[in-house]
C-alpha cells in the first residue's frame, strides 16, 4: 500500500524509535542536490521526498546490545553466532532497514546506506550534507575556516582529500549518519522547510581543531568531543568501535557470557 510523506515519517519513526538510539530527519531532495557538486547529485525531482536515519549513543547501549542477546540466544552458541553474524552493527542496522523495506513493498523507493559507495569508491550519497539539509547536524566545512596556515594538508595520505565534520547540537561527534530513503513518487507537502541545522558555539579556532582531529585523529574519536556534547557514547560503545573488528568479538562474548549466567 502507497503511503504518504507523514505516514512514511510517523512509520519510519516508529520502527526506529528514539528510545531505541534513532532519530529521523525529513528533507527535500531539491535541498540536497542544491548543495553537492555535479558528480553526487541524484535524480530526483526537486520536491521529492527523503528521509535520514542517524545513530544516537543509546543504539549501541540498548537496541544493539539487546539485538545481540536474542540474536545468541536464537543461534544457541557464541561460536554459532559469530558464525552467523558476519557483521554485527551492519547486520543490526540491516534488520531495522528490512523492517522497513517491507512496509514500503511496492513503492518507489532506494535505501542508501553511509557506507554505499559506487565502484570508483565514490559515495553514492553525501551523508553530511544530507545531515546539514534536513537540521539533524551542522556541517563545518574547512574552506569557511581557511586561514594562511590552514589546512595544513601536508600531513594527508596519498589520494586523501581534508574534508569537513558534521557535529549534532546535543550529541557532538557521537552519533553516526545510518542510511537515507529516497522516494521519487512521494513528494514533501506544501510549505514543508527543513529546520535550519543547530550550530554547536565553537571559535573558529576550535572548528579548525575538530577538523585537523577528525582527518589526522578520528581513530582516538577525539573530535567527538569538541564542543562540550551533552551526552556521548559509553566507555563500553568508544572501548568497541576503537577496536579492530575482529577484537570487537571479544566485547560481544561478555555480553553472551552475562546472559547465560542469569539465565
Amino acid at each position: 500500500m502507497a503511503m504518504n510523506f507523514a505516514q512514511i515519517l510517523e512509520y519510519t519513526k516508529r520502527i526506529l524509535p528514539e528510545k531505541d538510539g534513532f532519530e529521523v530527519y525529513p528533507f527535500r531532495l531539491g535541498s540536497y542536490n542544491s548543495q553537492v557538486g555535479p558528480e553526487f547529485k541524484l535524480p530526483y525531482e526537486d520536491n521529492a521526498a527523503g528521509f535520514l536515519v542517524l545513530s544516537t549513543p543509546d543504539m549501541f547501549d540498548v537496541a544493539f546490545q539487546n539485538w545481540i542477546k536474542v540474536q545468541h540466544e536464537l543461534h544457541g552458541s557464541f561460536e554459532d553466532l559469530q558464525e552467523m553474524v558476519a557483521n554485527p552493527i551492519a547486520d543490526f542496522i540491516k534488520s531495522r532497514v528490512d523492517d522497513l523495506c517491507e512496509k514500503f513493498n511496492g513503492m518507489n523507493f532506494e535505501v542508501f546506506h553511509d557506507h554505499s559507495l559506487h565502484p570508483n569508491r565514490k559515495p553514492k550519497i553525501v551523508m553530511c550534507t544530507c545531515g546539514h539539509v534536513s537540521g539533524a547536524a551542522y556541517y563545518y566545512h574547512p574552506t569557511n575556516f581557511i586561514s594562511n596556515d590552514w589546512p595544513n594538508v601536508k600531513d594527508m595520505g596519498p589520494n586523501l582529500k581534508f574534508i569537513g565534520v558534521s557535529l549534532h547540537p546535543v550529541y557532538g561527534g557521537h552519533f553516526a549518519f545510518r542510511f537515507t530513503v529516497l522516494f521519487k513518487d512521494v513528494v514533501v507537502p506544501d510549505g514543508f522547510v527543513e529546520p535550519k541545522p543547530m550550530k554547536i558555539a565553537l571559535s573558529d579556532e576550535e572548528a579548525r581543531e575538530a577538523m585537523d582531529l577528525f582527518n589526522y585523529n578520528w581513530r582516538d574519536s577525539r573530535f567527538r568531543d569538541v564542543g562540550q556534547p551533552k551526552k556521548r557514547y559509553s566507555e563500553c560503545q568508544m572501548n568497541y568501535f576503537g577496536r579492530p573488528p575482529a577484537d570487537r568479538w571479544d566485547i560481544i562474548r561478555e555480553w553472551c557470557e552475562e546472559e547465560v549466567v542469569k539465565a
